[in-house]
């Protein structure tokens, strides 16, 4: 199928028609009775978000790549209640399962539990805390894992009050952090227009991390050696190491909020972890330059802070000499590095 984009940018949609509908699996880890403010209000986070699958799935009579057989496997903390879940999960005319983990969170064996349990071709991780925004979202995932060598398929991530969160992960210089060279969701976003254009990333984010079962089993899963955080970039970084490619589709927009049910911080052990694995992969320097396109928002109360913001003055301060230095002068000036030895810069 093909279509327009929202703006006449020369990009096209394209999109594999499977020869017949798979069914998904929605994986959600949870811990039952988690509340979040949106928009002003209260919600209860799990609510929310399965009231976002239904009314982003379309009902139909027969499965269609719109309307596809959908599962919803909640994966609950160990002290909850899964009875309650099951009637949650009913409350919103949906079919699925509730099971409970081991003591201790642990993210990625939540999603390995969630995995096992599944009987869908397709499976979505999916994070209670998000709120899905695009109707009929199955169908551009369902597309683009038709093709062999797509390993995950991820969407663009919305902040609660729109601005745009992440469109991949943007992984070198000793870690991974959401790309949004743009905050705002209308624009293009960048040069490579990856707002409106499906594209490759280096890694998908587990809020919303999609996959084919097959893939997923024979890449044995998320990494019990990053239990809470890092367990996305880590697959996608041993599948991109197979050969195989991470796709972000901007056509599927969600809102995440973003950790708010477990602590976001990320321990240097971790860190170190991922550097050790996949220190060839991490490249010091960012070859496609992707920090041009993104302002980076650093508090100057941090070593980092004062050190970008040191850097900046510098720069700010070289920059204003060398052009005093070829304005106040009174005679011609040879700019070094710049200029040959026969070359001037005349006024």
């Amino acid at each position: 199928a093909h279509g327009p984009p929202p703006q006449s940018t020369g990009t096209f949609i394209s999109r594999i028609q499977p020869a017949s509908v798979p069914k998904l699996s929605i994986i959600i880890p949870c811990k039952l009775g988690t509340m979040a403010e949106l928009d002003g209000r209260k919600i209860v986070v799990l609510e929310h978000c399965l009231q976002s699958i239904r009314r982003s799935i379309p009902e139909s009579d027969i499965p269609t790549v719109e309307s596809p057989d959908v599962e919803t496997i909640l994966v609950l903390n160990h002290g909850d209640d899964s009875q309650k879940a099951n009637r949650i999960i009913q409350k919103y005319d949906l079919q699925g399962v509730s099971i409970c983990d081991e003591p201790g969170f642990n993210f990625a064996r939540k999603c390995n539990l969630g995995a096992a349990q599944a009987s869908g071709e397709i499976l979505i991780l999916l994070n209670d805390d998000t709120d899905m925004q695009t109707l009929g979202w199955t169908s551009h995932i369902i597309s683009l894992l038709q093709e062999e060598d797509v390993a995950c398929v991820g969407g663009l991530l919305l902040n609660s009050d729109r601005t745009v969160q992440s469109c991949g992960d943007n992984i070198g210089r000793n870690s991974a952090v959401h790309y949004a060279p743009d905050p705002v969701a209308s624009s293009v976003g960048d040069a490579m227009h990856r707002y409106i254009a499906d594209h490759e990333t280096t890694s998908v984010t587990g809020a919303f991390f999609c996959c084919n079962k097959t893939t997923f089993d024979a890449l044995n899963g998320f990494s019990k050696e990053f239990p809470n955080s890092f367990q996305d970039v880590d697959f996608c970084l041993r599948a991109r190491s197979q050969g195989l490619r991470c796709l972000v589709t901007p056509h599927v927009r969600l809102l995440h909020f973003e950790s708010v049910s477990r602590d976001p911080r990320v321990d240097n052990e971790t860190l170190a972890v991922l550097r050790l694995i996949h220190g060839p992969l991490i490249t010091p320097f960012d070859d496609y330059s992707l920090y041009a396109y993104e302002k980076p928002v650093v508090s100057v109360f941090t070593l980092t802070g004062v050190r970008y913001y040191f850097a900046r003055a510098r720069h700010k301060i070289v920059t204003l000499v060398l052009f005093l230095r070829v304005y106040i002068s009174s005679e011609p000036r040879n700019i070094p590095s710049i200029l040959k030895n026969t070359e001037w810069l005349v006024r």
